[in-house]
């Protein structure tokens, strides 16, 4: 049996790149990996063994920055985990706005600096870290196909044409909006949809869905697959943040046997063969590509089973597990566990009392910028729901 390297995966969000994460390590374990979670807002252990290292996914609140200088104080080492360039996000929005703050960058910036390793997907963004003096490890991406397996895609005679994304990707669908009414006018067939972002410019109507965002990945997937659609939209703008996003987009329409169209930029070049399980296509060549695989039924229903052929050969997850598992354990076994103390991380917080205070301004503000008062209200009191949640009595 493989020696198995404990690891604890510090998040400060359940969101649909933590769930992703926790499904490759969790995947990894025959390969030597014992891997737990813990969102930073309930990290509430006071001793951290020596045997165990940090894995921090996305962390950059100036809260958890104690935590990082301690560990290094103490010549402990940790992981660190990135799939967006934070540092090319466009200040105008809220979200690039909070990564631009001072003490967030900084906090940003000591993370990635001071990790053992860094873990991420795309060369573009391995550059972008290493300018920043990271050491950096490439790791694939993978799509869990059990998610899906037994699902039935909703029976339909629509040609349902659709995009699943977070709330913030509605700048990047604005290049898909010229081509909704076109489409719809030259097939009664057609059908768009859209989950968790909108077209600027589109409203529902009886051909076109809108259907909220899923924050359980799992859910998302699933949901997504039994709309049965057949093709999918993947629209990037040409900008820095978006060449360095993952290949998401392509694994997780082909592996539900979607014929996708993506913008020939970022990272669908590379994974996309153009014509065979997807369309690469320019700006404004939208309307045009969608209406091509319209009109020929065959053509679509073989990129459908083209694209599901090569999600099936390049995202097994238990190959993608293997390859993380290398290169964590030689990351882990360069510190090895009998030479490194425990760390008391009550002795952290008492000594940097205050200084999770600073990330509290920081948070209000993006609160504020993202959803005025009413969101600032909201977030406080989910807050403090968390807190009368967890002093109740058992």
């Amino acid at each position: 049996m493989a020696e198995h390297r404990r690891i604890l995966i510090v998040a400060e969000a359940d969101i649909a790149s933590t769930q992703l994460l926790m499904q490759v390590m969790r995947a990894a374990a025959p390969f030597g990996i014992d891997a737990g979670l813990v969102l930073a807002r309930d990290w509430t252990s006071s001793l951290l063994p020596g045997a165990v290292t940090p894995l921090f996914a996305r962390c950059a609140d100036p809260a958890m920055l104690p935590f990082a200088r301690a560990l290094v104080e103490a010549g402990r080492p940790y992981l660190y985990y990135l799939d967006d360039n934070f540092w090319a996000l466009d200040p105008a929005t809220p979200i690039g706005a909070y990564y631009r703050h001072p003490s967030v960058r900084a906090s940003l910036d000591f993370f990635v600096a001071h990790a053992a390793l860094v873990l991420t997907h795309t060369p573009d963004l391995a550059d972008a870290l290493r300018r920043r003096g990271a050491r950096v490890a490439l790791v694939p991406t993978f799509f869990r196909f059990d998610l899906i397996a037994g699902i039935e895609p909703e029976a339909s005679d629509e040609i349902r044409i659709g995009f699943a994304g977070s709330p913030g990707r509605s700048a990047d669908l604005a290049l898909v909006t010229d081509a909704v009414a076109p489409v719809l006018a030259a097939d009664r067939r057609a059908v768009f949809e859209f989950i968790g972002a909108t077209p600027p410019g589109i409203a529902a109507g009886e051909r076109v869905r809108f259907f909220p965002a899923r924050p359980d990945y799992a859910a998302f997937i699933a949901f997504q697959a039994a709309r049965n659609w057949s093709i999918g939209l993947a629209p990037l703008l040409a900008n820095a943040s978006n060449r360095s996003k993952t290949d998401n987009k392509f694994r997780e329409y082909a592996a539900c046997g979607v014929a996708g169209i993506y913008s020939d930029f970022g990272p669908y070049p590379a994974v996309v063969a153009d014509g065979v399980d997807g369309l690469l296509v320019a700006d404004g060549g939208w309307t045009e590509a969608i209406g091509a695989l319209v009109r020929a039924p065959d053509r679509l229903l073989a990129m459908r089973r083209a694209a599901r052929d090569a999600a099936r050969r390049r995202y097994d997850i238990g190959s993608a597990a293997s390859a993380w598992a290398r290169v964590v354990s030689d990351a882990v076994d360069g510190f090895p566990a009998g030479h490194l103390r425990p760390m008391s991380l009550a002795r952290v917080r008492r000594r940097l009392f205050f200084q999770p205070l600073l990330g509290v301004p920081v948070r209000v503000q993006a609160a504020y910028r993202a959803g005025g008062a009413r969101l600032v209200a909201a977030k406080a009191g989910r807050w403090l729901g968390r807190k009368i949640g967890a002093r109740a009595p058992q």
